[in-house]
């Protein structure tokens, strides 16, 4: 009978591993891309998506990387952890 025990036990042991591991392995990128003006906004926290957008996605757990629109774009390895691209859209 405890040998039945020890065996039961392991086997729940070495399950709660499994689920922690695939737990560990599954990763979000968490990289927003944020497409601003330069020559518009040569400051960054003077743009409207430093204003209104930047401090809701941190809450989130986001974070932003502004990229100017008259600078050379990042290489797509550069941009594999990216989630999503914002911009600011002059019209709004």
């Amino acid at each position: 009978m405890t040998i039945r025990k020890i065996l039961i036990s392991f086997l729940l042991i070495f399950s709660f591993c499994g689920e922690v591991v695939a737990a560990e392995q599954l990763s979000l990128s968490r990289t927003i891309i944020a497409l601003y003006d330069g020559i518009e906004n040569p400051i960054i926290r003077e743009t409207r998506i430093h204003r209104f957008v930047q401090m809701p996605l941190n809450h989130l757990g986001l974070k932003l990387k502004f990229i100017d629109i008259h600078k050379d774009l990042p290489s797509l390895k550069e941009l594999e952890d990216v989630r999503g691209i914002i911009e600011k859209c002059p019209h709004l």
